[in-house]
């Protein structure tokens, strides 16, 4: 499911909320510099419509998204690169301590995620 970061444009075709939720839209503007949307098209360029969020049949009323959290990809390090080792996510991909003690590092740094889902239609 592409996704990107969520821009004024995105905000302004967002529906009013309703009165019984206003206290939570303060929550919600203080998020926005890390909201993201998804996109209307997929990775193929095709037009998403409503119902691709929808459980596995039309006549599933559930929703699910399943999201996988990994904090990098390890690339593999060189003396090319060596430089960005501490800004971006590089190991020796020969060395499983090393592929590992990256990991770790980046899970420590970014710590527990937390999602909310807002949907608005």
């Amino acid at each position: 499911m592409p996704i990107h970061k969520c821009n004024d444009a995105d905000y302004a075709e967002f529906y009013a909320p309703s009165y019984n939720v206003e206290q939570n839209m303060k929550q919600f503007n203080a998020l926005k510099p890390y909201l993201f949307c998804v996109n209307d098209t997929d990775v193929d360029g095709n037009a998403l419509e409503n119902n691709t969020f929808f459980g596995p049949n039309d006549g599933s009323f559930n929703k699910r998204i399943d999201i996988k959290y990994k904090p990098c990809t390890p690339k593999m390090l060189t003396d090319e690169n060596r430089h960005e080792e501490n800004r971006t996510c590089l190991a020796d991909l020969n060395d499983k301590d090393s592929v590992r003690a990256r990991l770790e590092k980046s899970i420590k740094y970014l710590g527990e995620p937390e999602f909310k889902l807002v949907y608005n239609s």
